[in-house]
């Protein structure tokens, strides 16, 4: 099994476990504002895992800004969530989590990069690490 490798299970595409996350979930910001996540733990689980999904306002720019935007979220959250993992594994947690953008648009950043979302995604991260 690839150690950065994200599954085809890790993504959050269930209807149910959307209208869950959106009625139960927490919110957590980064410092810089630019991230959001919308985050659930659910406890008792036999099979601990994470599911994300992003989501990106169709006003914070052209599709292919916003896919680029999607696309360097995903990479950030697969080079940094494996220590969330772990502990997860180890207290049999599982968590749903929702990614959105809030101060970046295509206007603000022209050329976004990876070192621009990076530090925001994985200060979320280690925030969710602290709240197990």
């Amino acid at each position: 099994m690839k150690k950065f490798g994200i599954k085809k299970a890790e993504k959050l595409k269930n209807k149910k476990d959307f209208l869950l996350l959106f009625t139960k979930g927490k919110k957590l910001y980064s410092s810089d504002g630019k991230i959001q996540c919308l985050y659930l733990f659910l406890d008792n689980d036999v099979f601990p895992y994470v599911k994300f999904a992003i989501g990106i306002h169709k006003k914070a720019g052209k599709a292919v800004w916003r896919n680029r935007a999607k696309r360097l979220i995903r990479e950030s959250y697969r080079l940094n969530i494996y220590q969330l993992k772990e502990q997860l594994k180890n207290k049999r947690k599982r968590v749903l989590l929702f990614f959105k953008l809030i101060k970046l648009n295509q206007n603000n950043f022209k050329f976004l990069k990876l070192k621009d979302i990076e530090p925001s995604v994985v200060e979320i991260i280690r925030k969710l690490e602290g709240e197990l």
